[in-house]
């Protein structure tokens, strides 16, 4: 019989018909999916932190932690098949047509159900949170309904290490062939590894913040160390300050302060001099006319972006995933790009990644399922599938499929062979107090000390 990609969304299509064997089948799944669901959720929140926040983007999503919670699904139950493999894939990056690239991922997807004719592959969508999630999931659902579990998963790197010590995840490395390997950027196979062990493969790396600047109001390279940007004398920098990205340079400030993120105790904290001294170069920054007071109240990089388009700022701080959406209706060549400027120089870009994992603890099944990661990381799929859907991929050659003489995909390159993981340590709680610091800072509510002390008394208690 010819196998067949199912998703939760196939009763719609005229690819498939109800049988009266097929409704039984997808009763009696959805009445266990249910009982299980109903038991798992229970007090599951709904919030994410980064490479972190809710709803996951997908690009991840500007500087966002995340997890895939568990939904009662109704997946189509397979006939007369011999074997089936479910993945589990989150609503943003999804074989949808509606998605970009979703129409591309569904055609993936179905090559390698055409090679594979005695396999009913099943796709099914789970939403993000920070809490819970995929990961208490498929440690409960092992004992209580296995069948129900996926065999991959695409999990956030952020909860890596916590599913390989759970036991919930297995290796890939033998799995790959050594140029699948050796073609991973630095900073992905970083990402993917625990103890030196190739646990996953990045499908999509998010975050990777820098400045654009408008090369017309400024014709030289931007400075790479900030105290040469704020003797631009034209420079006027926006960035989404009261948003969920709004936190990132000062973070990034605190951090080549030597500021750490969690106490002795292992609860998430601040220090108050890195934190001060991070703080002194934004109240810098707003005191030499390089931050536009606006940046204290833009909430997102769309509306950042508006505000560099139509007002005075000359240069803004953005992501990758941000720039490359507007990347088709945008003039390349009207813009430069530069890392964000650290205290002496340019400072490496933090990601993470969303990557493709094996859950199921079948010999057989793992083989498969490895087999269907290969055939959608392979260099030209995910090039084509990163380049349409407008993702950064994790491997070097996959970049090959992006235009060769396109400026932004050279400054990618660059950036990505540099570029570092996210810190584990960074959660929703330092980025909150960090964005609400940096806030009453540029807008002049707080200097820098007080601001600092107010943030460490805020993640203290929270």
């Amino acid at each position: 019989m010819a196998s067949r990609v199912c998703t939760t969304a196939c009763a719609n299509s005229n690819r498939f018909d109800y049988t009266p064997h097929m409704r039984t089948l997808i009763i009696i799944t959805t009445i266990l999916l249910l009982t299980v669901g109903c038991q798992l959720l229970d007090g599951e929140a709904d919030t994410m932190a980064d490479a972190t926040v809710a709803p996951v983007q997908p690009t991840p999503v500007d500087g966002e932690t995340e997890e895939v919670i568990p939904e009662a699904t109704e997946p189509l139950a397979p006939i007369n098949s011999q074997t089936t493999l479910t993945l589990w894939t989150i609503p943003e990056l999804a074989p949808d047509p509606e998605l970009p690239g979703g129409t591309l991922l569904l055609e993936q997807l179905n090559a390698f159900d055409q090679a594979y004719p005695e396999v009913e592959l099943r796709v099914e969508r789970k939403t993000v949170s920070e809490q819970g999630g995929s990961l208490s999931y498929l440690r409960t659902g092992r004992t209580v309904a296995p069948s129900v579990l996926p065999d991959v998963i695409l999990l956030p790197s952020n909860h890596l290490a916590e599913a390989v010590t759970s036991g919930l995840v297995y290796p890939l490395e033998d799995y790959l062939s050594p140029e699948d390997v050796d073609d991973l950027y630095p900073v992905a196979r970083m990402l993917a590894e625990v103890d030196g062990e190739l646990f996953g493969y990045p499908f999509a790396l998010n975050g990777l913040h820098h400045f654009v600047y408008n090369r017309a109001a400024i014709t030289n390279t931007l400075p790479s160390a900030w105290q040469g940007l704020l003797e631009v004398s034209n420079g006027r920098l926006i960035f989404p300050a009261a948003g969920p990205a709004g936190a990132e340079l000062t973070l990034r400030f605190y951090l080549e302060a030597g500021g750490t993120l969690h106490n002795e105790s292992g609860q998430p904290a601040l220090e108050l001099e890195p934190l001060v001294l991070a703080l002194q170069q934004i109240e810098l920054g707003v005191a030499a006319g390089l931050v536009a007071p606006q940046s204290g109240s833009t909430v997102s990089m769309e509306q950042a972006w508006q505000l560099f388009q139509n007002e005075t700022p000359t240069i803004i701080q953005t992501s990758a995933a941000a720039f490359l959406r507007r990347q088709p209706d945008t003039n390349v060549a009207d813009y430069g790009f530069v890392p964000l400027a650290g205290f002496e120089g340019p400072l490496p870009p933090f990601v993470s990644a969303w990557m493709w994992i094996i859950t199921t603890p079948d010999p057989a099944q793992q083989a498969l399922a490895a087999e269907l990661i290969t055939s959608l990381v392979s260099a030209p799929s995910l090039g084509t599938y990163t380049l349409e859907s407008r993702l950064i991929p994790g491997r070097r050659n996959a970049l090959d499929s992006w235009p060769e003489d396109d400026l932004y995909v050279t400054f990618l390159r660059r950036q990505l062979a540099v570029a570092r993981p996210l810190p584990a340590g960074v959660t929703n709680a330092h980025l909150l107090a960090l964005s609400d610091a940096t806030i009453d800072v540029i807008l002049g509510l707080n200097t820098s000390r007080d601001a600092a002390e107010e943030a460490i008394a805020f993640l203290s208690t929270s």
